[in-house]
């Protein structure tokens, strides 16, 4: 397998996401809308001494639950949307419905759950380890943010399930995670930077900065921001998924 080109991708799903642009706002206005409205409630009301506060433990927890779940569910929407219009399966009349929920969204957020699981299971056995030898190396406090390393990589390593799942309703979620597995080899490091890297410190740094300010406008437009960038990020995984997709045809048919 090639390796994958990195800084062809991140400038490609720039002007493939904007190319893209009307047929992502029209699908994806109302759920986005949702999940700004629930990212912003907290900021927004905690002047008037109300809000979720999230930070501090503070809220009903029924109804901390009911709109982080709301929350999740406007996530799952607008990443499966996003890949469904930037593979370009948008023509098809799925998007009729401002709120839907199917068959891809059900395994994407399965494989989610999944790769979670997996992400835990092995942050848990690295931690367990370094801490055997804690005693015997000096030091390992500063070496402790390694153990997230192997959980990091086995993600990147099946990031492709999104991609694969919400383009193929008819693929089954066993076969999507050992599909990524195979077609990421060579390719780890790669989408570990392109896939979680690059994205989380894009959405870290809108938020850092709306953090900081302690200006509500500030903090506002950051929560815009980070849902509007979403796509972008998306685009990320949804081309790196087309071009090893590629990659191993060529292969298999050389």
């Amino acid at each position: 397998m090639s390796r994958l080109p990195i800084f062809k991708i991140i400038f490609g799903s720039i002007v493939f996401t904007w190319e893209k642009r009307a047929q992502l706002f029209q699908g994806l206005w109302l759920p986005a809308l949702l999940g700004l409205c629930l990212t912003l409630y907290e900021s927004l009301w905690a002047g008037f001494g109300s809000g979720l506060d999230l930070k501090s433990g503070g809220g009903n927890p029924a109804e901390i639950f009911i709109w982080l779940g709301l929350l999740f569910a406007a996530t799952v929407i607008v990443s499966t949307r996003s890949y469904q219009i930037l593979l370009a399966k948008s023509q098809d009349g799925k998007f009729r419905f401002p709120i839907s929920w199917g068959l891809s969204e059900t395994k994407f957020t399965l494989g989610m759950f999944g790769i979670t699981f997996m992400f835990i299971i092995v942050l848990s056995i690295v931690s367990s380890v370094l801490m055997l030898f804690a005693q015997q190396i000096e030091g390992i406090g500063a070496l402790g943010m390694l153990m997230f390393l192997p959980s990091i990589y086995l993600a990147g390593r099946f990031m492709l399930v999104f991609p694969a799942v919400c383009s193929n309703d008819d693929l089954r979620l066993f076969d999507a995670f050992k599909w990524s597995w195979m077609t990421t080899r060579r390719n780890g490091a790669a989408m570990l930077f392109l896939c979680i890297v690059l994205p989380v410190s894009i959405a870290w740094g809108i938020d850092w900065i709306g953090s900081v300010s302690g200006s509500t406008v500030l903090s506002i437009v950051s929560g815009i921001l980070v849902w509007m960038s979403l796509p972008f990020e998306i685009a990320f995984i949804a081309l790196s998924y087309t071009t090893l997709e590629r990659m191993s045809k060529t292969e298999l048919a050389g």
